[in-house]
Formats: structure tokens, sequence, C-alpha cells
């Protein structure tokens, strides 16, 4: 199943009108109804994450960092320090100052509140769940249900709570946020020939990299969502991101003028079990096993905790079978994704994406300091949502075009589709409601996650130096 090629007549025409279709029967304008209920879904999921307090690395960026607050009177030295300056004096090699700038600001108006905190990452959880619906409807063109249903499943999967229900994962938030609000407008742009298009995705990039580092793989997801999504000449295509280069370059000169003179961090074998490895060989085989967990997580959600490190997850060797089925389904994917690549089929755009987004944080092209979180699948897993919902329209034998038809007539027309969309969505609502809830307190998380990551030196250590304080205690 493919994407419908464009016709000879469509390739004449100015690149401005290339992929015009002016007989799509629904617009993303109009179709604002099912991004509400989307926005919706993603509000109530974690509305019990509302009254939570400080948990783990929110200590370090908000409620011990000096820097932080101060309040709105530190913004400026928050940009231009590094991510956890602030922390007993320390620096990093980070640099995310958007979230951290937010967090100094809800400090001023509410010092000592987590509530802020928790309120505005459900709002903004939200809003991607609005803004990505209608993403999925310009991929699509129009196709009401694949967007549901991709949009949906990526607001319901419980692999996200740790994201959500965590303050500081702010960063993850946003960078997500502004990537997927940066390549609508590119595609608009190449869609149009308008440049405010093209201003709007470079400025959003920009921000997208202000919030987290990692978001410098989008510069590789706009050219393709290009050819995969419009006509427009490859020439064309190319020009244009050359746009969204300058403002990585720009992220990048700015953060190297920041980060100037700090040393890099040495990574320990606590932090990225990775490190225990003999030589780079073993570090590669197991960073290409993890990449079978990670995937393993996305269809089976099921013992998430808050770390994974030393000893959790033991080391393999060149010879294990989990290293070779997981190099096995990765490269076969890759090489699937390359052979479809000419024809514009969807399905390699969702390998691609998801390779190309977990690459920085897959421990192969470079160590960095965590062997395996779950936050790390945030983006990556719009790739699955996607492809998942692809797989239902299939299973349902539709056709991969846009209808007339309202969504919840096309729901009614597909009942193979929607028994199996509920099955999983109710699945999802109850694992991560009840995930919600760990992350309540720091006692809570501890307690649980060292039960759920047992052979982890972190948990035990986070829950035996939380019980030494007073705060242990009280009450």
């Amino acid at each position: 199943m493919q994407l419908k090629k464009p016709s000879r007549k469509e390739k004449q025409l100015p690149e401005k009108n290339t992929v015009q279709n002016k007989s799509q029967p629904v617009s993303v304008q109009t179709a604002w109804l099912p991004a509400l209920i989307v926005a919706l879904v993603g509000f109530i999921l974690y509305s019990n994450t509302l009254n939570h307090g400080f948990t783990l690395d929110d200590y370090s960026v908000i409620l011990e960092n000096r820097l932080t607050k101060q309040g709105t009177a530190a913004i400026p030295e928050i940009f231009t320090t590094s991510y956890r300056y602030g922390y007993f004096f320390t620096d990093d090699n980070l640099y995310r100052p958007l979230s951290k700038a937010m967090f100094a600001l809800e400090w001023e108006v509410s010092p000592n509140d987590p509530f802020p905190g928790h309120l505005i990452n459900v709002l903004l959880f939200a809003l991607t769940g609005f803004v990505l619906f209608g993403l999925m409807m310009k991929i699509s063109n129009g196709h009401t249900l694949f967007s549901f249903l991709a949009a949906l499943l990526f607001i319901a999967h419980p692999i996200h709570t740790e994201v959500v229900a965590s303050i500081k994962s702010r960063d993850e938030i946003l960078a997500f946020l502004f990537g997927i609000i940066a390549i609508d407008r590119f595609l608009a742009h190449l869609r149009s020939g308008g440049y405010p298009g093209l201003i709007t995705a470079a400025i959003c990039f920009f921000l997208a990299l202000l919030s987290k580092e990692s978001s410098i793989t989008f510069l590789a997801i706009f050219p393709l969502a290009g050819w995969f999504f419009t006509s427009v000449r490859l020439t064309q295509l190319l020009k244009s991101s050359v746009v969204l280069g300058l403002a990585a370059a720009v992220f990048l000169l700015i953060r190297a003028q920041v980060l100037e003179g700090i040393m890099p961090e040495n990574v320990s074998v606590a932090d990225n079990h990775l490190m225990a490895a003999e030589n780079s060989l073993g570090r590669f085989v197991n960073a290409v096993y993890l990449l079978g967990l990670y995937l393993l997580k996305l269809i089976l959600p099921l013992s998430l905790a808050f770390d994974h490190s030393y000893n959790q997850i033991p080391l393999i060797g060149i010879g294990n079978w989990k290293f070779i089925l997981s190099a096995v389904i990765h490269t076969g994917a890759l090489a699937f994704a390359l052979l479809k690549f000419g024809k514009r089929e969807i399905t390699s755009f969702f390998i691609l994406y998801y390779l190309v987004t977990i690459s920085v944080s897959s421990n192969i092209f470079m160590i960095i300091g965590t062997g395996f979180a779950e936050r790390l699948l945030y983006a990556p897993s719009l790739a699955f949502s996607m492809a998942s919902a692809f797989l239902l329209l299939k299973a349902g034998k539709l056709e991969w075009k846009a209808t007339s038809s309202g969504l919840f007539d096309q729901f009614k027309s597909a009942p193979v589709i929607s028994g199996i969309f509920i099955v999983v969505m109710l699945g999802y609502s109850v694992k991560l409601y009840a995930r919600n809830g760990v992350w309540k307190d720091n006692l809570t998380l501890y307690s649980t996650d060292v039960e759920n990551s047992p052979n982890s030196t972190r948990t035990h250590y986070y829950l035996g130096n939380y019980l030494v304080k007073p705060e242990a205690w009280e009450g």
C-alpha cells in the first residue's frame, strides 16, 4: 500500500501548487473536533498527576537549583549557562534553557509549588495531541480515521508517563511539540510555496533545539517528510531544508559558546551500563540489543521504571540470540525502508522516522549519559503509533484515501478496527493511569521501582538515600 503519486499534470504545475488537492473532502481546518477530542483525552489521562509533588530530577533543575529559584531575574543567566548550573554550583554538558526559564517563571509566580509545573506539563501534552492530529491529517492527505487513531495511540501510550508526570521532562514535551509544529509548517511551505511557513518552521525548530539537543535529529526528518508527503522537486526540497540547517547552526554556535571551557563529563557505569563493556564492539553489541528492548517496550509496555541502569540489563555477547534478533530486525527494517524509498511508500517513512529520531539516544553513534530510559522513546514512539494506525486500516481492509464520511461513521463501518482499537485504548489507559500514581512523590516512586527494576543500583540508592532523610518519616 503506498501514497498516491502525483499525476503528470500535477508535476508540470509550478512548485507552489504541486500537491494541492482541491477535491480533498476533509481539511485540517475543518477537522477541529477530532483534534479537540484527542487533546481532551490527553488531559483526562494525566489529570491524576496535577496534585503530585516534586520528584527525581525536579530537585536538581527546580527545587534545589539556586538559579531557578531566583525567578525571572535569573532568565538571562539561564540562557548563558548549562542546564543544571545552580545545583551545588556544578556544570554539565547540557544546554536546555527554554524549559528551565519556564521553571524559573513558575517559581516566581508560585514558589515551592509543584502544581503549576504539573498543570503546564499536562496542558502542553494535550496541545501536543491537538497539533499531532493536524500533522497526521497533512501527511495522510486528510485521512481522518488514520489521523485520529495515530494521534490517540500516541497520547495514550503508557511509555510517556515519565515524560508528563515528571516536571523536569518538560524538555521532552517542548522539543517534540515544537518539532512537529516545525514539520507541519515545513510541509505547508512546500505545498504553497510561501515563505512564512518556512520561517515559522525554522523558528519552531530553533525552539525545539533550545528545549533539548536531541531535536537535531529533526533536521533529517524535514526533507524526509517533504519527499514522502509532497511532490516538490528535490532541488527545492534541499534548498528549503538549508534554512532549517541554518537554524541548527545558530543553535550549535550558541551552545558551543555557552559550554566553552566545560570539560566533557565522564560517563560512569552507574549512569550507562554500556561503559562496563570491555571494548567498543561490546558497547555496540549491547546498544543494538537495547534497540530491541526499546521495540519490546513499545509493543508491551508492561514493566515500567524510572531507571534501568547497572545492572538491571546485563551485558550480552555478540553470539547471544537477543543481539542477533535485534540486529536482524533493525537491519531488515532499514533495508525495506530503503527499498521502498523511491516509491514513497508511507511504511518506509515510519521506519526511517523511528531510526532517525532514536539514533542520538541509541548509544550506537555516541555514548550518552543514559543506557536505557523510557523517556527517550517519546519522539520515536510516534512511528509506532503511525504504523499501528496504518496496520489497523489494513486489518479493516480500508483504502488509503480520504473520505467524505464523518469520523464516527468510519468507525461504525469498520467494526474490526473499532474493536481492536477500543481494547488497546482501554489497556493503555488503565496502565497509564496506574503508572501515573507511582509518580506521586519520591517515596512512592522509589519504593515501587525498586521492585520493578530490582537489579538497578540507582533504584536502591535513591530509596536508601531518601529513607535517611527526616521528610521520609514526617507525618
